[in-house]
């Protein structure tokens, strides 16, 4: 949930793995994509934006690049804004599965998800924003 001037919006979000875009060849509109250190546990928490979400919800400003961004009350920095064709699962956002670069956690969270099939949240989630600091 994004809110602006009191009010919030929703949006739907996805996760991604290391390299997602740069397999599908697409490179930023504005920003940057992932990095390999965005996985990394500890790392400031960061996400992509869908093209077409920036323009309807935001008007393509440009200013909202690299803004911190609440998560559902956790901060965030949009990175990124892909481009206009771009449109992984029909989300709004992608955000890195944190932990998924440092090997024993993910051969950990590997085996979890075979066995168990609910360890990670799933790739669906509607997500709760607060803009930080922008009118």
């Amino acid at each position: 949930m994004l809110t602006r001037g009191g009010g919030s919006e929703r949006f739907l979000g996805g996760m991604v793995t290391f390299g997602t875009f740069q397999f599908l060849g697409m490179r930023p509109f504005l920003g940057r994509v992932l990095e390999p250190e965005d996985f990394s546990s500890g790392t400031p928490p960061v996400f992509i934006m869908r093209y077409r979400t920036w323009l309807a919800r935001f008007g393509g400003d440009h200013s909202i690049v690299n803004r911190a961004f609440f998560l559902n009350g956790k901060p965030y920095t949009l990175i990124g804004i892909m481009p206009p064709r771009f449109a992984l699962g029909n989300r709004d956002i992608w955000m890195p599965v944190q932990g998924f670069a440092d090997p024993p956690r993910r051969a950990t969270r590997s085996c979890r998800w075979r066995r168990g099939g609910n360890a990670w949240p799933g790739p669906r989630r509607l997500l709760r924003f607060r803009r930080q600091g922008h009118p």
